[in-house]
């Protein structure tokens, strides 16, 4: 569903105005079947069990719920009309800028690596889920454990391992004795990354040139103006053995395509002539 206002310009202001607002809900049982997914290791190739793959049904790892996005452009109109140098000072400012926020996606937690005999490992057919025997637990993101670090889900009294309930019966310590979900396993993509949102503005200003129809614009461009720092999953914790899934700010989930980003301002200027 979709929601959009949109203003081409409003009289007398030299305000354009273009606002919108997505709610929707992805649900598969496979994102992708290729490794481009920083929260599911190097295994992300397919269905956890591929002779059941409605098993793996669930929120899908992109499901973002809600997105508002809203960009402007507003010409000054205030210093229309000078001419000489007080117009060529005055005139031609323009501001823009676009904001975006929206809720997070889904993740999942994986059971603990080389569990039940190394059964369950990061591979496409081991990945395991480990048992729900309490509540699971809401978002903290407020708990520091270290240097821009702090605590996003803790599962210490809502998770279980697997061997809790083998208790060394060598068919239990089988996989294939727990294909998943069913019955009290966590399902695919339960927990949500924090919510995200940016602003970017620039300051233009344009000056006429001597022949006509030219025109040279001085662009002094701010992204993430506001210096803030998103809340981010941590991709390397979302596992059982660590009893929490942490969460850096300003650090997003690196992939190996794609390198290390930062949220962290940057300020770019330039000249652009226009013909």
């Amino acid at each position: 569903m979709q929601v959009e206002l949109r203003a081409r310009e409003i009289p007398h202001t030299g305000l354009q105005l273009n606002a919108n607002y997505t709610w929707a809900h992805s649900i598969d049982n496979a994102t992708s079947f290729f490794n481009d997914s920083a929260f599911d290791f190097n295994g992300n190739f397919g269905f956890g069990n591929p002779y059941n793959p409605g098993a793996s049904r669930a929120n899908s790892s992109n499901d973002i719920r809600h997105r508002f996005a809203l960009n402007y452009s507003w010409a000054i109109p205030w210093t229309h009309g000078y001419k000489g140098l007080a117009g060529q000072i005055l005139d031609g400012w323009n501001l823009t800028g676009i904001y975006t926020a929206q809720t997070g996606g889904a993740f999942s937690v994986y059971e603990n690596f080389g569990a039940f005999n190394d059964q369950c490992s990061a591979s496409v057919a081991n990945s395991c889920y480990p048992v729900i025997t309490g509540a699971l637990p809401g978002q903290d993101g407020k708990t520091i454990v270290g240097p821009n670090r702090v605590v996003l889900y803790n599962f210490q009294n809502s998770l279980t391992d697997l061997g809790t309930f083998c208790n060394n019966d060598p068919i239990c310590t089988q996989q294939n004795y727990f294909f998943q979900p069913a019955g009290l396993f966590l399902p695919r993509n339960t927990f949500r990354t924090p919510g995200y949102w940016n602003f970017d503005s620039a300051v233009l200003k344009n000056f006429k040139l001597p022949p006509e129809g030219m025109n040279l614009q001085f662009r002094a461009e701010f992204f993430n103006i506001f210096n803030h720092s998103n809340l981010y999953a941590d991709p390397n914790t979302n596992n059982l053995a660590g009893g929490a899934v942490l969460a850096r700010r300003g650090v997003p989930p690196s992939h190996e395509l794609y390198g290390v980003p930062f949220d962290r301002r940057n300020i770019q200027l330039g000249l652009r002539l226009q013909f």
